[in-house]
């Protein structure tokens, strides 16, 4: 149940967000996203540390896994994580 309710509060909030349309992001947005150099982004994906879709030499980031990805990082009080 709390699954379901979390993708329910996910779709929502990809629906009032201001960048609700598309959750895709091209490389140069997804740096810009995280506040990153593109080369970072792309020394990450080489090394498979990050999740994106690649289609040919198509290459997307999905703005709801990058953030996932990064609370796997938090190092601050456990009651303000993720």
């Amino acid at each position: 149940m709390a699954a379901l309710v979390d993708q329910i509060a996910e779709r929502l909030l990809d629906q009032l967000t201001p960048e609700a349309g598309s959750p895709w992001m091209v490389p140069e947005e997804a740096a810009r996203y995280l506040g990153w150099p593109r080369k970072r982004l792309y020394n990450l994906v080489s090394t498979r540390e990050i999740p994106h879709r690649k289609q040919g030499n198509r290459l997307l980031f999905n703005r709801r896994e990058l953030d996932r990805w990064l609370d796997r990082f938090y190092q601050g009080p456990m009651d303000f994580g993720p």
